[in-house]
């Protein structure tokens, strides 16, 4: 875990990956050696598990040839993330041997190095204790002094000065799904809310889209009781606003927006009296 307040993680080498004269490279490690070797991997990229393998003694020579065996792709390499990344670390203990072989297909393509999970662990930890971006940034901060020690032979960087405004951004973002979903399934999650607005007094509506159920048309409308009393007072007199594109829905199409508005004659500007989403453009 990080514990100093500017973040001054110490990674070697974490702004950028290995290169080497082959393509993949292999290498021998001991046991210990594997596992010191692939936590650093983990600092420079995330890594998923696509396939392990543990030998059973069935007699079987095939099955004997490796102890363990596993395969570990880029999570670039596909959903959500699919852009194409061939970045792969292959690891075996051969039966009988006390080394792990590793073949790595180091090559990233596609995209730049994440943060590790210390450090995405960390801005989240800020957020959820409510600092904003400003204030995250300034912990981030680096005196000059501390900026004349980064030199071209250094063989460690303080991590803060990679984070970017997008990762704290990412992080807010993060905190934000968490706290608005009450189910993981989006759709449950809606019916939840709309439950809840209900007992709060609100009138709401949540059905699928007359026509476009075979696509997953839906239509979720909106009004509060504060809205409820002003559509009595200024409903005379009513414009409607759409606005495109203002999320994604479960399929990952796009959202519409669409807002009754009335002018309110104490101040002379718009006030919303409804909301209305829906995934398809036509409704």
């Amino acid at each position: 875990m990080i514990h100093a307040p500017t973040l001054k993680l110490q990674l070697e080498k974490v702004l950028v990956h290995e290169t080497y004269d082959s393509k993949p490279h292999e290498l021998e490690l001991s046991v210990s050696e594997w596992y010191a070797w692939f936590k650093q991997q983990q600092c420079k990229a995330t890594w998923h598990l696509k396939s392990e393998h543990k030998s059973v003694d069935s007699g079987s020579t095939r099955q004997r040839e490796v102890l363990w065996s596993q395969r570990w792709e880029c999570d670039h390499a596909g959903q959500p993330r699919d852009v194409g990344c061939m970045a792969k670390i292959y690891a075996c203990q051969p039966f009988g041997s006390d080394k792990v072989k590793v073949i790595y297909d180091w090559e990233h393509t596609g995209h730049t190095s994440r943060n590790p999970y210390d450090v995405r662990t960390w801005l989240d930890n800020k957020v959820n204790e409510g600092f904003d971006q400003k204030a995250i940034k300034a912990m981030l901060w680096m005196s000059t002094e501390e900026l004349l020690e980064i030199t071209p032979d250094a063989d460690a960087v303080p991590y803060s000065i990679k984070i970017s405004a997008m990762d704290i951004y990412n992080a807010v973002r993060r905190k934000v799904d968490i706290d608005t979903r009450l189910t993981p399934q989006l759709n449950d999650s809606i019916k939840k809310w709309v439950e809840k607005s209900c007992e709060a007094g609100w009138s709401t509506l949540y059905e699928p889209t007359p026509g476009e159920e075979i696509r997953d048309g839906f239509t979720l409308a909106l009004c509060s009781p504060w809205q409820k009393q002003l559509i009595a007072e200024y409903g005379d007199t009513v414009c409607l606003d759409s606005t495109h594109n203002t999320c994604r829905g479960n399929n990952d199409e796009k959202i519409f927006l669409s807002t009754i508005l009335a002018c309110n004659r104490a101040t002379g500007h718009g006030v919303p009296l409804a909301f209305m989403l829906t995934n398809r453009e036509s409704q």
